[in-house]
């Protein structure tokens, strides 16, 4: 049994997440095991289930529907879920710091998203770092879509996230660059109107 051989800790830890991405519900054998992570990476998390679904469908039409009505990419998030649901403390950080939300937001995940709101997850908050409702307002973000901004912030909104002023110069840029969707956005969540002279958020210079 390889927990009973003497791995190497990064060996170890490989192994806990493929076979948490090749079935969920070995989460909590697992974390009675040898192979128990203290503190757990979300990004792996999310990374190798949906490299076993691509692993599993790549000889297959990725776009078809099982007989269920279910694509592959509806697969991969049942089993995100699935994961949560097998007892994974949805409120409780990885350990970079990240929030399932700061998850569900970069990978534009709207389904995980729904899911956790729907369970009441706790809104991280981060006075002065890049909390959820930041990375979706970061037109920075290379996966940043205006048409589904609004979307995910329906969502986000319900958690009642604080506005700080980081927050506020990202809508500042929002509004220079798409004025019809910070219109759209700021008629349903006043909280995200900002000033006129409100700053544009610094610089970042992407070309490294």
């Amino acid at each position: 049994m390889i927990e009973d051989a003497q791995v190497e800790e990064a060996v170890s830890r490989e192994f806990f997440y493929q076979l948490l991405g090749y079935n969920p519900e070995y989460f909590t054998e697992l974390q009675l095991s040898q192979l128990r992570q203290e503190t757990l990476d979300y990004d792996a998390l999310y990374r190798m289930t949906n490299r076993t679904i691509s692993l599993i469908s790549e000889d297959l039409d990725t776009d078809k529907l099982d007989h269920a009505g279910e694509s592959w990419l509806d697969i991969a998030n049942t089993r995100i879920i699935s994961l949560i649901s097998e007892g994974l403390d949805i409120d409780k950080l990885d350990y970079a710091g990240k929030s399932w939300l700061d998850i569900a937001i970069i990978e534009h995940d709207l389904p995980l998203l729904n899911y956790l709101v729907n369970q009441h997850i706790s809104y991280p908050y981060r006075a002065s770092g890049r909390d959820p409702l930041y990375l979706l307002l970061d037109t920075n973000n290379y996966k940043f879509n205006p048409e589904h901004l609004l979307e995910y912030l329906s969502l986000l909104m319900v958690l009642e996230p604080k506005v700080y002023p980081q927050h506020q110069r990202l809508m500042s840029l929002i509004r220079l660059k798409f004025p019809e969707v910070y219109t759209q956005i700021t008629n349903q969540f006043p909280t995200l109107i900002v000033k006129e002279d409100m700053p544009l958020p610094p610089a970042v210079c992407l070309n490294y």
